[in-house]
């Protein structure tokens, strides 16, 4: 298991910025860490390992970089969070940083890609959501539609499509 961070003094800002190409290994790893750290009372060793690999396939994060509009958050020079909308309607990616949970950066994050969507005349958004993320984007507004079992590596995992309408 990886160490915490420290926690960031109490007036750090949080700030938004489109992710670039180059933010790839940072976005990467900071999946890797909110997989393993927060999910851990949702999944398996074994879930957690296989999920963990399909963060590795850089070509996907390629793709996400160049065609959504992805958004890192940022504490003192630091990725703490990032997000994604691919289309008008789709959440693709919402991490935390393990060290920087409950300090309102998924509510920023989401925040702004709602915005988004709206923006390019959305009405309603969803997304594949986790165990772990599923009280999140219920507070959100969202509801479950159907609850996914995938096979990854002759493993299996739960996570729920959800979507909300606005």
């Amino acid at each position: 298991m990886l160490a915490r961070e420290p926690m960031p003094p109490k007036d750090s800002r949080l700030q938004l910025r489109q992710a670039r190409l180059e933010d790839l290994a940072d976005l990467q790893q900071l999946c890797i860490e909110s997989i393993r750290q927060n999910c851990q009372h949702d999944y398996s060793p074994a879930q957690i390992s296989v999920w963990v690999e399909t963060v590795k396939q850089k070509e996907r994060w390629l793709a996400a970089l160049d065609q959504q509009y992805f958004l890192m958050a940022e504490k003192d020079d630091r990725l703490v969070g990032f997000g994604s909308l691919a289309h008008t309607d789709y959440l693709d990616f919402l991490y935390v940083h393990p060290g920087y949970l409950r300090q309102g950066i998924a509510d920023r994050l989401y925040q702004a890609l709602e915005k988004k969507a709206q923006q390019l005349g959305s009405t309603h958004l969803y997304a594949e959501v986790s165990k772990t993320a599923q009280p999140f984007f219920e507070k959100q507004g969202f509801r479950i539609v159907r609850e996914n079992r995938k096979i990854l590596q002759g493993v299996e995992i739960t996570n729920f499509r959800m979507s909300k309408a606005f």
